[in-house]
């Protein structure tokens, strides 16, 4: 392009999302998790073990700043990614919320959800996901209305569902 060589590069950078070569979403995960742990170390002085605010206030912390940037572009990603990436995930959702309550250890983490009144990570993001597809559905351009208007193909191999099928399977239980 104008007589220069573009680089080739196995990850690019769109819109805040990092897309790599297979579409693995991994490199992003990396990113979320780097970035999550960024913003949980600026806040700790709030969300901390010896923290006086409130726990109702550090769960507000955790909603308005932590989840949302742990879910940033979750529609994209998150019927993609391995069980492990999805974990990594789950850990820093663990510990921030570990440190809101002051849970000591033995605390299952089912019982830091059911306190902080929150859905399992996975659940939100897929409902995140179907949030944004049933309001695609629903939109005035009709360019956005086919993006997500489509058959299922049954034969079509697994490696080549589109991401709302991914979604739909996966509720299912297939």
């Amino acid at each position: 392009m104008f007589n220069r060589v573009i680089p080739w590069r196995s990850q690019a950078k769109y819109l805040g999302v990092i897309v790599d070569k297979r579409l693995s979403f991994i490199p992003h995960i990396d990113y979320i998790v780097a970035n999550t742990n960024k913003i949980k170390s600026s806040l700790s002085a709030l969300i901390g073990r010896r923290s006086k605010v409130s726990i109702r206030n550090k769960l507000l912390l955790y909603r308005t700043i932590i989840r949302p940037t742990m879910s940033y572009a979750s529609v994209a990603w998150s019927y993609q990614p391995s069980k492990t990436q999805f974990h990594r995930l789950e850990v820093i959702q663990t510990k921030t919320l570990r440190h809101v309550f002051q849970a000591p250890w033995f605390v299952r983490n089912a019982q830091l959800l059911r306190e902080a009144n929150l859905p399992p990570l996975k659940e939100f993001l897929h409902e995140i996901a179907f949030r944004s597809f049933r309001k695609a559905e629903e939109h005035p351009n009709p360019l956005v209305r086919e993006a997500v208007d489509y058959e299922f193909d049954e034969e079509a191999p697994p490696s080549r569902k589109r991401p709302r099928r991914a979604l739909l399977e996966d509720q299912i239980g297939k």
